[in-house]
């Protein structure tokens, strides 16, 4: 078995990944199991509280619990967690963002895409199904009338993007595949860029003039939204940001962030922000002051499991 062949001392998991039978091989072995970064959404808390014994059960194997915000804290205290077991930290993503800074003075991937300086790109990341028809849709009068302007999907799966590119040309929309971009030799500028290949949205993220969250638009929950915030860019998104409510409401309240609620609405505001320099440029400096007010949850949590920081 994997247990006996790595002989664990401790386990640390993050977030909500509880596996019963390992927590309870775990116990009959007697090692340690501590959690951190823990989010309870209302969602789960609801099936919580349905099964409240049960869940008390689970987090009855945990020595030790690092939560996001007061509110898992009251929750885990009534599921009959001892309060001396827990400790609110924060959430780790905004260490995690503040990380990819290492990359900081990489040079920007226009010359990849050929796009000239200047040129105002709008990346929406980890878009899913449903999604780009929704961006075509309050996208397409911009991105005939200003040819300055690109849209550039990152979708969450790039194995769509044959479809996605369907999806562009049916609204008129030029459109071209990243992977082709550098044989075009800017020869054409095209109205949308479909990314098809992994590990780029990041990258993308730095060359923004302001992102839109993918996930967001229709129900699926919503993504990230630190990773452009961390490149100092204002975000939109829609109206389900669930799996990132706190970090949806830090932006909100901060200032660094706008949430639409359809179609038209992101049209609006799209529209503002590109006859609005002074404005992106203001929400791009709270996006990124967001980041470090909240950075610092590595290091209580570390203290929490007295483990050196």
């Amino acid at each position: 078995m994997a247990f006996a062949k790595i002989r664990p001392t401790r386990v640390i998991i993050t977030e909500t990944d509880i596996w019963p039978t390992f927590l309870w091989e775990m116990q009959r072995r007697r090692v340690p199991v501590d959690m951190v970064n823990l989010r309870i959404s209302d969602r789960t808390w609801k099936n919580y509280r349905r099964f409240r014994w049960l869940a008390g059960s689970l987090y009855a194997h945990f020595e030790r619990v690092c939560v996001q915000t007061a509110t898992e804290k009251r929750r885990l205290i009534k599921l009959g967690v001892s309060e001396d077991r827990i400790r609110i930290t924060g959430s780790l993503k905004f260490d995690a963002a503040a990380a990819s800074g290492s990359a900081k003075q990489l040079p920007m991937p226009f010359d990849d895409l050929c796009l000239p300086r200047g040129h105002r790109v709008i990346v929406a990341g980890s878009t899913h199904e449903g999604e780009e028809e929704m961006l075509c849709e309050a996208l397409k009068p911009i991105l005939f009338k200003d040819p300055g302007i690109t849209l550039m999907v990152v979708p969450r799966d790039p194995e769509r993007s044959a479809a996605i590119q369907s999806v562009c040309r049916q609204h008129g929309l030029k459109v071209q595949r990243f992977s082709r971009m550098a044989a075009m030799q800017g020869k054409i500028y095209p109205q949308v860029v479909v990314v098809d290949a992994i590990g780029l949205l990041k990258d993308l993220y730095r060359m923004a003039y302001f992102a839109i969250i993918g996930g967001s638009l229709a129900p699926y929950g919503g993504h990230n939204p630190l990773e452009p915030a961390f490149w100092g860019k204002p975000i939109l998104f829609g109206k389900d940001m669930q799996d990132f409510a706190l970090i949806a409401e830090y932006l909100l309240t901060g200032g660094a962030a706008l949430q639409v609620n359809d179609v038209d609405a992101l049209q609006a505001v799209v529209v503002h922000l590109l006859k609005q320099p002074d404005t992106v440029q203001r929400m791009g400096q709270r996006a990124l002051k967001v980041v470090n007010d909240h950075r610092g949850a590595v290091h209580r949590t570390l203290s929490h499991l007295e483990l050196a920081a």
